[in-house]
């Protein structure tokens, strides 16, 4: 399965929090899931993780990454992400998986999981799509939880 899993990047105060998602990218991973989004926001160098990825031999453009991320979504089988903090580009990207029938492409199922330690007001998209069930939504305590449930995440998420 492809996931588009939506993460903040390194610049994120709480190195817990950090390394409770990328324990849960490596058990996406490790479970033979391509991950994407992720990988980006958590290297050391991400512009040469760009530049990798759309083989370039130059820094990548605002353009290219853009096209990158939407290119990452289009691809997913699956959107999973974190919203435990607010973060600029992941409505775009929630967008681009809702809008994908429309477009001819397949229909991709969103998981939202929030940390419970981390207090945030959602905006209207995160906000209304949560309160009209359209994706799947789950607050861990610690991320272990998610990794336990994740099965029946999925299901839950396929169903809708």
């Amino acid at each position: 399965m492809e996931i588009y899993f939506s993460v903040e990047e390194l610049k994120v105060a709480d190195k817990e929090y950090v390394k409770s998602l990328r324990k849960l990218m490596k058990f996406l991973q490790d479970s033979g899931n391509v991950v994407s989004r992720a990988p980006f926001a958590f290297s050391n160098e991400p512009d040469v993780f760009l530049q990798k990825e759309l083989g370039l031999n130059r820094k990548p453009t605002l353009t290219e990454q853009g096209a990158a991320h939407m290119k990452w979504v289009d691809n997913a089988d699956l959107m999973l992400a974190d919203v435990s903090i607010p973060s600029e580009g992941r409505s775009m990207a929630i967008q681009r998986a809702l809008d994908k029938p429309e477009m001819g492409m397949h229909y991709t199922p969103i998981i939202f999981i929030k940390a419970k330690k981390l207090e945030r007001n959602f905006g209207r998209l995160i906000k209304g799509l949560i309160e009209s069930g359209k994706v799947t939504y789950y607050e861990y305590a610690n991320i272990d939880e998610v990794i336990k449930n994740w099965p029946k995440l999925v299901k839950k998420a396929l169903s809708k």
